[in-house]
């Protein structure tokens, strides 16, 4: 009987936890409506010569955009891999305007209840 008992108060103990669990995390909404910068580096265009080294900056770095034709990959860097790329000898153009764009602040959309001005109804 002892077991049964204890069975049942661990049950009801997490069902408490799993029913509470979505009101407890949505007191963080505050914390995570902050807008935050989508990244804070630097966007390049890095140039290249031969299909073989485009693989490689490509695995190495995962490119935002690749144009092949004209021989680049747009890749969001940090200053420490910036300066890894150029030490390699590679051709690089700073795209002062794309690194603003990615630099500004976003601002994570709005929970349903948000968005209707008040609590949702269940």
């Amino acid at each position: 009987m002892n077991k049964w008992r204890l069975l049942t108060a661990v049950g009801a103990i997490l069902l408490f936890v799993l029913v509470s669990w979505p009101r407890a995390a949505g007191s963080d909404a505050a914390v995570l409506a902050e807008p935050v910068p989508i990244h804070d580096g630097i966007v390049l265009r890095v140039y290249f010569d031969d299909i073989e080294t485009a693989r490689r900056i490509a695995i190495s770095y995962e490119p935002l955009q690749s144009n092949y034709e004209e021989g680049y990959l747009l890749l969001a860097v940090s200053p420490l891999e910036r300066d890894e790329i150029m030490a390699a000898g590679l051709r690089v153009e700073e795209d002062a305007h794309l690194t603003q764009q990615f630099a500004q602040p976003h601002r994570p959309p709005p929970r349903s209840e948000e968005r209707r001005g008040g609590k949702e109804s269940r």
